[in-house]
């Protein structure tokens, strides 16, 4: 009943519109066939499409065409980065510390310490019952070894201080006592600036190590010739203390501390300059 049905509306719809599918059998691509009007016409204009192409200047780019790509491969312009000056010639750590941190700006250290004992007078022996020695302005070989030692305490880590000179022979830390007495070394930890007192910008939260930073940032660039792919990102220096720029990533490995936007090399991670995040920006 089906089929019988199916066959009489399949007839029916033939039969109905049969005239309709003739005619449409003109228009496929197999039965049909241009005018002599339509053909001079399609040849007009892919002349005029070749002639358009060829009058296009490509100028120095047309050695990159796609057919010259094929067979010549593109040249690379990447530049390749590179120290420049004495950043080439280092054979031990102390160099390049000397670098950063030259004589010239240990010196203006040495000045601003002074300063700022001369005006706040942290003398010791106007403690009662102090034993410490006298104030004396530290000079270039005592700065360094100040710098020395501060960087040889993140490596051996002690609770105090007093500690690094301790005379226990369970405890004590060879070394330190040969090279500064513990009380010269906290004099000059107490009177350590990096300013000028007389002349320091309070609106800057970071006027206390703002000429450190500009050094630093001012020598890493004098220093290297970069790469042509350069990365910004955002760097966490972890401090668990108290501070108006301490910030919170939770996405960040360490989540407490503060914020730094650092531009590096993308081949070699060279940090070519960085600036702090504060609270007013």
């Amino acid at each position: 009943m089906y089929r019988e049905d199916y066959s009489e509306s399949d007839s029916s719809y033939h039969s109905d519109y049969g005239h309709v599918s003739d005619d449409l059998m003109v228009l496929t691509d197999e039965n049909y066939s241009p005018s002599e009007s339509e053909e001079g016409l399609s040849d007009q204009n892919d002349e005029e499409d070749f002639d358009d192409e060829e009058d296009v200047d490509l100028g120095p780019w047309e050695e990159y065409t796609y057919d010259k790509m094929l067979d010549d491969k593109v040249p690379n312009y990447r530049r390749r980065y590179k120290a420049r000056g004495l950043l080439q010639n280092l054979e031990a750590p102390i160099d390049f510390f000397n670098l950063f941190l030259d004589e010239e700006f240990l010196e203006k250290i040495c000045e601003y310490s002074a300063q700022y004992y001369i005006k706040n007078r942290h003398d010791p022996r106007n403690l009662t019952k102090s034993h410490k020695k006298k104030w004396t302005k530290p000079d270039l070989i005592e700065i360094r070894a100040f710098f020395g030692l501060l960087l040889t305490m993140g490596l051996v880590s002690k609770p105090k201080i007093e500690d690094y000179w301790s005379k226990d022979p369970l405890t004590k830390t060879p070394g330190f006592s040969e090279v500064m007495s513990h009380d010269h070394f906290t004099q000059i930890l107490r009177c350590l600036v990096f300013y000028d007192i007389e002349n320091r910008d309070i609106d800057d939260p970071l006027y206390k190590v703002r000429k450190l930073i500009n050094h630093i940032v001012s020598t890493s660039l004098k220093l290297y010739d970069p790469d042509k792919y350069l990365t910004i990102d955002e760097s966490m220096i972890k401090y668990n203390g108290r501070s108006c720029m301490k910030v919170y990533m939770p996405k960040k490995p360490i989540k407490y501390g503060f914020k730094v936007y650092m531009m590096t090399d993308s081949c070699n991670s060279y940090v070519l300059s960085w600036m702090m995040h504060t609270a007013k920006k």
